[in-house]
């Protein structure tokens, strides 16, 4: 085996060096495993960086290759540097490998976009090198589109025919991951902007020129569908993920320090859309910022598709489900802590209120408690079967 099996020039053009320049990126490394040769690492060098060197040794190669993939760490220091990491999953027949992408930096360097940019470029290349050129073409083109102030011409809450509901219903300090989301759906062209704050770190957000940056995303970027890439627009990272069932997109404007986990956030953006989007109807604020919190406390775990499901179905329809306990209180009660949580203990007080009169909103605002603890419980009594849900017919 010759170093050109295990070596290989990443192929970015050096017109977009003085970009990668002023970001302090000393040098782009991307190693994927080759079931032949094992850790192949294509390289890019704008100057001589200490890591880059530990890389070309053949020997250190497959160390870094196997101590990066099983960390989720995003910024690792060495030395005088600090190494910006992007992780791809590959699945070709039953086998999964994780690939690579390295930007290898000074040590004074702004982290939040670097790490920004590291997961557009993954994404939008899927993961394969040949295709890093062209996502940050992409990427220096889109901002050099957004250096420039653009105007837009709209009366009220309206933009292009959509119509938009801009009422405020959520501040920066509601959820601990991401500042807010906006939902676009395009198939019946309307935009719901409540859940988004209109101050993020002291800057005023222009809504109306978000939804057009978004909407301009949405048109040329081609995201794969139930996808998400990642976006800057004005200093912030933006998710927005493609959904597939209908004409749909959802935007997440994400937290410089926050838990994602980003292996599973296409899945819960998919089951929170779909039940989203499959209610068709109008959902209460105070319902949807329950399901924001409830997505944004566990976007960090694998989400069980039944299970999440089942929550955020009961969740939106909350004030139309009513619970039917299907066995005495006293018989419930006599199953003890081994199979009742403590965190039930105040429902179990309170079993009157599961007779199937009242919905579970009006449960949670009875006993003021959050709803998602109410749906907590009654999920642990379905799984049970030891409770009936009764849903009511919607108005309108």
């Amino acid at each position: 085996m010759s170093l050109e099996d295990k070596y290989k020039e990443l192929p970015i053009s050096h017109f977009y060096a003085p970009f990668l320049r002023d970001l302090g990126v000393k040098a782009i490394a991307f190693i994927k495993f080759d079931l032949m040769y094992g850790p192949v690492a294509y390289l890019y060098e704008l100057s001589r960086a200490k890591f880059t060197e530990k890389i070309k040794d053949v020997n250190s190669l497959g160390e870094i290759y196997a101590g990066l993939a099983r960390t989720n760490l995003d910024i690792v220091e060495s030395l005088d540097e600090k190494i910006v990491v992007g992780r791809y999953l590959i699945k070709e027949k039953e086998v999964e490998s994780v690939n690579i992408l390295l930007l290898i930096c000074i040590q004074n360097i702004d982290t939040n976009k670097l790490t920004s940019l590291i997961r557009s470029l993954i994404s939008r290349s899927m993961g394969k090198p040949e295709k890093i050129n062209e996502a940050l073409k992409f990427i220096i083109e889109s901002e050099k589109k957004e250096a420039h102030k653009i105007i837009i011409s709209g009366r009220n809450n309206y933009y292009r025919g959509f119509k938009i509901d801009d009422r405020v219903a959520i501040t920066v300090d509601t959820l601990t991951n991401f500042y807010g989301f906006i939902f676009f759906l395009y198939y019946k062209s309307e935009i719901d902007a409540r859940f988004l704050p209109r101050i993020i770190a002291g800057k005023r957000i222009d809504l109306t020129h978000l939804i057009k940056f978004v909407d301009t995303q949405k048109n040329e970027a081609e995201i794969p569908f139930n996808e998400t890439m990642s976006f800057y627009y004005k200093g912030l990272e933006i998710l927005i993920f493609n959904y597939k069932a209908k004409d749909a997109v959802l935007v997440a404007v994400k937290k410089p320090v926050s838990r994602i986990n980003y292996r599973h956030i296409n899945k819960w953006f998919e089951i929170f859309y779909a039940s989203y989007i499959n209610l068709q109807r109008k959902i209460k604020s105070e319902v949807m910022l329950e399901a924001i919190n409830y997505l944004d406390a566990n976007i960090s775990k694998e989400p069980r598709r039944y299970t999440i499901e089942s929550f955020f179905d009961l969740l939106f329809n909350s004030n139309l489900d009513t619970p039917k306990i299907k066995i005495s209180a006293k018989a419930l009660k006599a199953m003890g802590n081994i199979t009742i949580s403590r965190d039930f203990e105040l429902f179990l007080e309170n079993l009157y209120l599961f007779k199937g009169d009242k919905t579970l909103l009006e449960i949670s605002q009875n006993l003021s408690v959050p709803l998602s603890s109410v749906i907590d419980f009654v999920l642990f009594l379905q799984s049970r079967e030891l409770v009936e849900i009764y849903r009511k017919k919607a108005r309108g």
